[in-house]
């Protein structure tokens, strides 16, 4: 229950406060349809919207998936924070200050988290001096004045310098923090004998990592000295910081992404950094890793994915395995293949901003790339060849979800490889019989309370009361909520009882429910009110069949117990029970005619 961990008058003030629509516009780009918002689900993979958010009733909704909930609900099911967490973060965004119980009951993780957030932002603040301020920065300065990083952009990104030194952050933040998590942010490594520990990050260009709400959860540093083991160094991962779920540059790009409806994907923090400083913004760089399904989370609402990578042998394994998760997400990613020698920060600097986003404009498909290296491999002229090149490329085209495009695409595939449709299509179905890709699930709620549906009767009774609350206090004392059949519309009935007059009495109601099944069908429910026409009727045509319903019950109890009595030949209690039988069918005759 949410009280153990914060009053319930706090939760419903943050609550009442939070702008659902705002929020979750921060996650999914939204579009207003009418009274409500939709866009794409980011719980399962979609490409016609079908989650709606209505901010008449601060309530969201995936007709797809069956997520639903409030801005609660959604900050736990996107970012798996209990629901302390939740509420904690919410408070922050509208200004509410939560007592210092909420502090000091939260989840040990939850106060580790925030303790690593907090020393992470005060370390960028501190490198940054360093660049800024100190001396010894100058070399650091000028290097960045080279690559046409300016003044704004390093303020953008929080751009910083680590003295060389191998103690001074120790130093500064031990009086502070404790060794320990120090060590665990990896801000510190421990001495190989024990004795203690020194900085990780020495003469290196700091570049703060960000997660996609601007939080600092990490660092890359790259080195100063020509003669460095390693030109960058990362951050290790950290209870904040997970390399799969990142991507470099998104906070600062996301404004853009959302308004281009494109993102373009590169590999390297400057790769990122220096095209963004030219201009071409909608710009992001994974952690030196392939696209995770982590990733696909952040980039699923997004129209256009434009991978640019290398064509070497790396960057040729790493585009066949985007292109490999991206196909089964439903997406059809495009690519820009840097020419040899360059990357997309020297690309920009020796073509200009015009020719790069030109360049962007007209990317081809991932997979025409893709086919095209294929095809490649062999003589198209000998039909053994044809025959081993298409075992090699329909396997890519059946992980298409969408069948029209997949018919296309064994077409194009057919004209390149100089054989007829009909040919091809027989042996992509061969293909398609032996080996299936299973597409991913749509999303499911793991270790919920399992609830069984509300009966439909009962749906009615309160979607009625909910389209008009007037009605409440008149069936107050015709209806005891014992008398419905389902322990949730118990609930309800009973907090509508309490708290008929409240406005946000759907949200208090789905706070009741954290964590069980019947919190989508509730959310469901709450955003279904249109269907009732009359509700005065509607509800007393629920209460007549819930009445109609108790005396057919009582009536077979009573039938029930007058066949017991006439098997233990108890005359004065069959008596007893017909006539208590006849004044019940007297009492529903009264009622229904």
């Amino acid at each position: 229950m949410a009280s153990k961990y914060i009053p319930d008058d706090l939760i419903n003030a943050v609550r009442q406060q939070a702008d659902i629509v705002e929020i979750i516009s921060e996650y999914v780009p939204l579009e207003h349809t009418g009274k409500n918002y939709k866009g794409l689900c980011p719980f399962h993979k979609e490409k016609t919207p079908s989650f709606v958010v209505n901010p008449d009733m601060q309530l969201f909704k995936c007709y797809g998936c069956g997520v639903g909930g409030n801005v609660f609900t959604f900050l736990m099911q996107y970012e798996k924070y209990t629901f302390p967490e939740a509420v904690h973060v919410v408070a922050q965004r509208v200004g509410i200050s939560l007592s210092s119980t909420l502090q000091q009951q939260t989840s040990p993780e939850y106060s580790r988290k925030k303790k690593l957030f907090q020393l992470h932002l005060e370390a960028a603040q501190y490198f940054s001096r360093q660049l800024l301020h100190n001396d010894q920065a100058k070399p650091v300065r000028e290097y960045l004045q080279r690559r046409g990083i300016d003044a704004k952009m390093i303020e953008t990104f929080s751009l910083g310098y680590a003295l060389p030194d191998w103690d001074d952050l120790r130093k500064t933040f031990l009086v502070k923090y404790p060794a320990e998590l120090l060590l665990q942010s990896g801000l510190l490594i421990k001495k190989e004998n024990g004795s203690g520990e020194y900085d990780r990050f020495r003469n290196r260009l700091m570049i703060p990592i960000h997660d996609h709400q601007g939080k600092v959860i990490a660092f890359g540093g790259r080195a100063m000295e020509h003669d460095a083991k390693a030109k960058y160094l990362n951050s290790p991962e950290s209870p904040i910081f997970h390399k799969a779920n990142t991507l470099f540059g998104f906070h600062q790009a996301k404004d853009a992404i959302r308004r281009t409806e494109t993102i373009v994907i590169v590999e390297g923090y400057f790769d990122m950094i220096v095209p963004y400083s030219h201009g071409v913004q909608n710009i992001v760089a994974t952690m030196g890793t392939a696209l995770t399904e982590q990733h696909m989370r952040l980039l699923q609402h997004v129209k256009n994915v434009i991978w640019m990578f290398d064509a070497d042998t790396a960057g040729i394994r790493a585009a066949f395995r985007t292109l490999d998760l991206m196909l089964q997400y439903g997406r059809e990613p495009r690519s820009v293949i840097l020419p040899p020698g360059e990357d997309p920060d020297s690309l920009v600097r020796k073509v200009g901003v015009e020719e790069f986003q030109r360049v962007i404009e007209e990317a081809p498909l991932l997979l025409d790339f893709i086919r095209a290296h294929i095809i490649k491999k062999y003589d198209i002229n000998k039909v053994e060849h044809q025959i081993a090149c298409a075992k090699e490329i329909l396997p890519i085209i059946l992980k298409i979800q969408s069948e029209a495009v997949r018919n296309i695409q064994i077409r194009r595939t057919a004209d390149w490889l100089r054989v007829t449709d009909k040919s091809l299509m027989e042996e992509f179905k061969k293909i398609a019989e032996t080996g299936k890709i299973q597409f991913l699930p749509r999303a499911q709620q793991q270790g919920q309370e399992r609830y069984l549906p509300i009966p439909r009767l009962e749906q009615y009774l309160l979607k009625a009361l909910l389209k008009d609350k007037r009605l409440i206090a008149d069936i107050r004392t015709e209806l005891d909520p014992q008398e419905v059949s389902h322990p949730v519309t118990r609930k309800v009935l009973e907090t509508l009882f309490i708290f008929e007059d409240k406005t946000d009495f759907e949200a208090k109601v789905l706070d009741l429910f954290q964590g069980t099944s019947v919190q989508n069908d509730l959310t469901d429910l709450f955003l279904d009110l249109d269907e009732i026409i009359d509700p005065a009727r509607t509800v007393q045509d629920c209460l007549r069949q819930l009445r109609q319903r108790r005396f057919e019950h009582q009536t077979l109890d009573l039938s029930r117990k007058v066949r017991d009595a006439q098997e233990q030949r108890n005359d004065d209690t069959i008596e007893r029970f017909l006539e208590q039988k006849n004044r019940d069918l007297l009492k529903k005759k009264q009622h229904y005619g």
